[in-house]
């Protein structure tokens, strides 16, 4: 039987929409983690300095406490700001690094995550579920994720699902559907 898709390609992937994306997502992630971890750790710092200086007025106990709770907090802002920027390398590395092509009855999906290379090779008979997904700042920019669910048993009686998630494919619902089609077709024959 002849295929109406050629046996090997390559995805294309919106790299410039999902780097905005991937950024634009460790950058809250970094916000809320310095904004909480600063104020908890400046609080605590002030109470500790309070409760050892209680008799004195309040205008000592204040100066030095605003300034230690000031100090905690910058520091932990430098430290966030450092941990985004060693993310926005993160960030760069996966997006640069990430290939999803057909191979044949394979889905193959490469990337680098953390100086870590995935390279996974997915018959298609084990994706079963093929949907997309698309929150707020994706529709913002245009990107959407092509998600596959797998079932993978591990007894007669138990099987495991499994979702493989690929963000910022190009035309994501055409994508879809033309895996969907070619595991249609590849497994009726």
């Amino acid at each position: 039987m002849s295929y109406s898709y050629p046996t090997n390609f390559e995805i294309e992937i919106d790299r410039e929409p999902l780097t905005r994306y991937l950024r634009a997502q460790h950058q809250m992630i970094w916000f809320y983690l310095m904004l909480v971890g600063g104020l908890f750790a400046g609080s605590m710092s002030a109470a500790n300095y309070y409760e050892s200086h209680v008799s004195l007025p309040w205008t000592t106990i204040l100066w030095p406490v605003g300034w230690r709770f000031l100090c905690i907090v910058l520091a932990l802002q430098l430290l966030g700001a450092i941990g985004y920027m060693l993310s926005v390398r993160t960030v760069s590395t996966y997006v640069e690094s990430l290939l999803v092509s057909v191979e044949g009855p394979f889905l193959r999906i490469r990337k680098s995550v953390g100086g870590v290379e995935h390279d996974r090779k997915i018959h298609f008979r084990l994706l079963h579920i093929y949907s997309t997904k698309q929150d707020a700042r994706m529709k913002k920019l245009g990107i959407s994720t092509p998600v596959m669910t797998t079932s993978v048993s591990l007894q007669p009686t138990r099987t495991i699902d499994r979702t493989i998630e690929v963000p910022g494919v190009k035309d994501c619902l055409k994508v879809r559907d033309m895996l969907s089609e070619i595991d249609n077709q590849r497994e009726n024959t």
